[in-house]
């Protein structure tokens, strides 16, 4: 069954997402006047092909993310007849969010480009990139495993990989070259815990969750099952609320305001998909 609407109504960039996550193997129409027409292949989760009238894999998705407008169609169970793309979805996204964000700055009169970066400061955002890339890759793989669980039995392997995730982002802050305003997890941990009590049950060690502490936790526990579930349910989001705060402090080291930006975007996708990862989990 063939999906189809309007590109006013749906953004493209939401579109694609939506196809990998659901681990489409698809193609996606897109028209735009009589004469304009692009195709994007989708292979178990990933963009493996795509085509416009004269463009080709990943320059031919840069340019049909900036159509505003336009129609398309959605047809499954249809095979790439190339593979022109090797870039990870969300890395692609990325790389087009950005190059939309130096083409407004570009065509806009009003708009002032931001502050022309020193040698050291573009080679320091350049590095910090690159590891960023690296630590996402891995934050995705156990957000992956986090979607896998389906047996309510495993509510301790999420909570786990939870506990994992944070730690992974708070040891990335550790790396980063004259941080300004250095955090901790104790600090962060004290704020969530402001609007999520339950937190301070976690008590840190050495700038970590104790994946030990957790699992005790919520294996010996004796009280009433609804206060469990509804306990760890609580930790389970305000933990997502830290993995999101110690993230935006890591992004907040860039010096471009256009890296900045992409970020942000970045890190939305990763949490949204993090967070429907853990939903259907019952604890």
């Amino acid at each position: 069954m063939a999906i189809q609407g309007n590109l006013r109504d749906v953004n493209l960039a939401s579109l694609i997402q939506m196809l990998c996550m659901d681990q489409r193997r698809a193609i996606l129409n897109l028209k735009r006047s009589d004469i304009e027409e692009g195709l994007i292949y989708f292979e178990h989760g990933e963009i493996v092909h795509a085509l416009t009238n004269s463009l080709t894999g990943e320059e031919a998705v840069y340019h049909l993310l900036s159509w505003a407008e336009g129609t398309f169609k959605v047809n499954e169970q249809v095979s790439a007849p190339d593979r022109t793309i090797m870039m990870p979805w969300n890395y692609l996204l990325m790389e087009g969010m950005r190059l939309l964000d130096e083409q407004k700055f570009g065509d806009s009169v009003q708009t002032k480009p931001e502050t022309a970066l020193s040698f050291e400061e573009m080679e320091q955002d350049r590095v910090l990139e690159y590891e960023l890339i690296l630590l996402l890759s891995e934050l995705e793989q156990l957000q992956a495993r986090l979607a896998n669980i389906k047996n309510t039995r495993q509510t301790t392997t999420a909570l786990e990989i939870l506990t994992e995730i944070t730690n992974k982002v708070i040891a990335f802050t550790e790396t980063l070259p004259k941080a300004t305003n250095v955090v901790t997890l104790s600090k962060i941990l004290t704020e969530t815990a402001k609007t999520y009590s339950t937190l301070r049950l976690l008590q840190p060690r050495n700038n970590r969750l104790s994946i030990e502490i957790i699992t005790m936790l919520h294996i010996s526990w004796t009280g009433d099952l609804v206060d469990r579930r509804q306990t760890f349910e609580e930790i389970r989001q305000g933990i997502i609320v830290i993995i999101e705060k110690i993230l935006a402090y890591i992004i907040a080291q860039f010096h471009s305001n256009v890296i900045v930006n992409q970020w942000q975007e970045t890190s939305e996708i990763f949490l949204t998909e993090l967070k429907q990862a853990v939903q259907g989990i019952r604890f």
